[in-house]
Order: C-alpha cells, then structure tokens, then sequence
C-alpha cells in the first residue's frame, strides 16, 4: 500500500506530536527561558522562526515549555516559497515584529539556519548544542556560544531603548 506524500507528512507529524506528548518533565535548554526573560525585560522584541510545522511549535512552546507567552510572533516555516538556508523565514519574521533586518538577532543551532540569518542580513549567534546527535558546521555565525548564559556573561549584546546593539 502506497502513501501520497502528504499523507506520510501528516502521519509522521501526528506520530512526533504523540512522542512529544508523552515526554514528561522536559524544561527548556539550560538558561534559554532566564534569557529570554531578560530579553524581554529590555523591552526587546522576541520571536521563534522555525522550519517545524505550527502545530509541533505549538505544542513545544505552549505544552511542554509554557514559555510562548514570551514571543510577540511564532512564525513556522509553513507556506513559505523557500525554506532555510533562503533567508525567506526571517525576512518574514522582521516584517511581523516591525522591525528592521540589520536591528534582528537570530539565534540558531544549524548551519542552513545561520546561512539563512545572514542571508537576511541579520547578526547571528549559533548555540553549539553539545548534546546534538549531528554536530553542525557553526562558523559562518557571527558568535558562537555553549550556553546561552554565555550572552549575558560575555557582553555580546548591549541594549538601549528596546534596541539590540552588538558588541564586537
């Protein structure tokens, strides 16, 4: 029996969506929410921009993590003509939140997503997830941290008026 290729789409989110649900206890990456958290007391714009259906972002940011009440958009991938590494996703995200590409900082864990970062003109800093199964080529980032408290304690953004400046 053959399966029509939105078909097997829909049954492989459905099945990770399950998966996804019956994780108990997972929290966020280490010193991502208290980033985020600060972020947002500095009255900066905050949006996820991801390749995942809305339906898995959903459920990840509102299920499992309780923390989408920190974004001022979540935009999915979804409907795009070009995917990651086309900076179509961010470009699109700047507009929503109003803001101008070269004042955007994406963080990302994947090489296609830094390349589409700066493809949109936007600084980058990778997150070398060292628990990743498939270690990325990070280097076209502009920044490359192990932990996200390393934003903070390294002084690689400075904020003014709900402005992000980078430190170089």
């Amino acid at each position: 029996m053959g399966y029509a290729a939105d078909e097997l789409t829909r049954m492989t989110e459905a099945r990770y969506i399950d998966y996804i649900k019956a994780q108990k206890g997972m929290k966020p990456i280490d010193g991502l929410e208290s980033l985020l958290r600060y972020l947002k007391g500095n009255g900066i714009k905050l949006a996820v921009a991801s390749s995942s259906p809305p339906s898995i972002i959903e459920i990840v940011l509102s299920g499992m993590f309780g923390i989408k009440g920190l974004f001022d958009a979540v935009v999915s991938g979804d409907g795009l003509e070009n995917s990651k590494p086309a900076p179509d996703i961010f470009l699109n995200t700047a507009g929503l939140l109003g803001v101008h590409t070269g004042n955007c900082v994406v963080i990302e864990d994947s090489a296609n997503g830094i390349r589409a970062a700066k493809a949109a003109g936007m600084t980058c800093i990778a997150y070398d997830n060292p628990s990743a199964d498939n270690r990325q080529d990070l280097s076209e980032a502009d920044f490359v941290v192990g932990h996200f408290d390393e934003i903070r304690n390294r002084g690689i953004l400075r904020f003014s008026k709900g402005k992000i400046t980078v430190s170089r």
